[in-house]
């Protein structure tokens, strides 16, 4: 089973530690009203049983089928989600957005004819949703992005569990990265979004030669017992990045419930103690500020963020250091960021970042994306094609300051949320020649 990547980034921006446990109060609810608690709580696998009993009841329930396509989306569960999806826009007063979504799920589902022509029709009810527009050229173009499969060679890597493992960062000859997996912790704890009885919390791990060998990172600073990651080393491994949980006691800090991550600085001796943790001078309880990326020198911070004011859901900002402190952040802006979501930043010798989106043109799901960049300025993206990216997530990539070798996740066939290893066979540029109405754009991409 497929896992969609969305519920577990959000779960990086906000997740929930509610008991699912009856209480007196629910006994006597509606199972509607069930649902709604259940689905407000994230646990999704509770609700949709609930809003499935609602929509046997009364098939004309629009907002049951609507609950139900959701649940289904998020829980990574395709085929369930196009047929529920496929239902939901012959309701005649159906909202536009289920066009989009359904759309979205034949992108991932590799059905692109389909997926084409519901991005067109979202489009001409929305003109002012610019992702639509660049949805269905993209499909039009799809065949262009398939065609140079030998440019890169993929494999998985062997220390890949059976749950979630991604965001991969290049640590001390090895590979930190975070994971849900199944760890030999004394207390177990799952979000309410938990897939399974073994995905736990995700905690940042560690191993020196990409196999199976792999350990807990050790710090009791950075890993916690709620989400931790993902982690960003900078100033050659002396000082790392990374985000944490706003949790007082075990508590969630905001009144919604919700838990939220923060920023954190610090350094790290030869050892790898960690010592001089500062957080970033910008966090706030109500929003999350996750996936860091610092430049070598730590002058330059990229992150993705909900805070209020962005452009679309989560956006990428950066921060500069100046005079011995983090300014205040910036929105990178619309050539990057969309109205969809903006996760996993990774900067390259300060003058490429790249970037996973779903708001972009894209063969599916998250898309893998790279820009240049020359101070505040950004190059439109560019989308890295395949095989980097496929029908389904694709993100948080790295490369090494070469650009010829790199890791990124996937959740396509083949495991969940699983590791890749990059080797690039070409070191040149290479040219894409796109054709759309008669003209023909050359692009450079970087390989």
């Amino acid at each position: 089973m497929r896992r969609l990547i969305y519920t577990l980034i959000f779960a990086l921006l906000s997740f929930n530690l509610w008991s699912q446990s009856s209480t007196i109060a629910t006994l006597f609810q509606s199972n509607e009203r069930k649902a709604e608690l259940q689905y407000s709580h994230l646990a999704y696998r509770n609700a949709l049983e609930l809003y499935l009993i609602v929509y046997e009841k009364d098939t004309t329930n629009i907002e049951a089928c609507s609950r139900i396509a959701d649940c289904y989306l998020r829980l990574g569960e395709m085929d369930h989600a196009e047929n529920w999806y496929a239902k939901l826009v012959t309701f005649t007063d159906h909202d536009p957005e289920f066009e989009y979504l359904y759309a979205q799920v034949l992108s991932i589902q590799g059905k692109y004819g389909d997926a084409e022509k519901w991005f067109q029709q979202y489009y001409k009810r929305n003109t002012a949703d610019k992702r639509a527009k660049e949805k269905y050229e993209f499909m039009y173009l799809i065949s262009y992005y398939y065609r140079d499969s030998t440019l890169y060679e993929i494999k998985n890597l062997e220390l890949n569990s059976d749950q979630s493992d991604f965001a991969p960062q290049y640590y001390k000859e090895g590979i930190a990265f975070v994971s849900a997996r199944d760890w030999n912790f004394l207390v177990k704890r799952q979000s309410t979004s938990a897939l399974n009885d073994k995905e736990q919390m995700l905690n940042i791990f560690h191993t020196t030669d990409s196999t199976s060998n792999v350990s807990l990172f050790y710090h009791k600073d950075i890993n916690s017992n709620f989400h931790d990651g993902p982690i960003s080393f900078y100033d050659n491994g002396n000082h790392v990045a990374f985000t944490r949980s706003n949790l007082d006691n075990g508590k969630p800090v905001h009144h919604s419930g919700k838990v939220k991550l923060k920023l954190f600085f610090g350094r790290l001796n030869e050892s790898g103690e960690l010592s001089h943790i500062e957080p970033f001078p910008y966090n706030d309880d109500a929003f999350s500020i996750g996936h860091p990326t610092v430049s070598n020198d730590g002058k330059i911070l990229y992150f993705s963020s909900d805070m209020p004011g962005g452009i679309g859901g989560a956006d990428i900002y950066r921060s500069l250091f100046k005079d011995g402190k983090w300014g205040m952040p910036e929105n990178v802006g619309t050539k990057i960021n969309t109205l969809g979501d903006e996760f996993f930043p990774h900067i390259v010798n300060d003058t490429i970042i790249y970037f996973s989106s779903n708001g972009h043109g894209g063969l599916g799901g998250l898309d893998l994306y790279y820009s240049h960049t020359n101070g505040n300025t950004y190059q439109k993206p560019e989308n890295l094609g395949f095989p980097l990216n496929s029908s389904t997530d694709d993100f948080s990539l790295i490369f090494d300051s070469s650009g010829r070798q790199g890791l990124f996740a996937s959740n396509r066939p083949g495991g969940r949320d699983m590791m890749i290893s990059i080797v690039s066979k070409h070191i040149n540029f290479f040219w894409l020649e796109k054709y759309w109405n008669g003209w023909i754009q050359h692009n450079t991409l970087r390989t």
